[in-house]
């Protein structure tokens, strides 16, 4: 006879690190608590990242007055355009623009 009590199986109510539900309030439950978990991780990240940029700030308006101090022959030489400035901190901009350059290298490469 059976004198567990418990709604999870004999295994344990972990299986690979998860809570294994033997009824459908448990299945539920576990739901729930895997959304609040990855909520809470989530609101966490983006109170990171806002921080991470609050902190940024300073240090992207410096880099941003020096780079636009520069001739638009300077900005050239460093593969940069006046155009470019306020986009420079904006995500994938270095990838992008980095492509970007590569194919126009690579069509001048062809062409001489």
């Amino acid at each position: 006879m059976n004198t567990n009590t418990s709604n999870f199986d004999a295994a344990g109510p972990f299986a690979d690190g998860k809570i294994v539900p033997n009824t459908k309030l448990e299945a539920i439950n576990v739901a729930v608590a895997e959304a609040r978990r990855e909520a809470t991780t989530e609101f966490f990240a983006r109170i990171g990242r806002s921080l991470r940029t609050l902190f940024e700030l300073p240090r992207r308006r410096a880099v941003r007055s020096e780079l636009s101090q520069l001739s638009d022959r300077e900005l050239a030489d460093i593969g940069l355009s006046r155009s470019d400035l306020p986009h420079l901190f904006e995500e994938g901009f270095v990838e992008g623009h980095a492509a970007e350059r590569a194919e126009i290298h690579n069509a001048r490469s062809v062409t001489a």
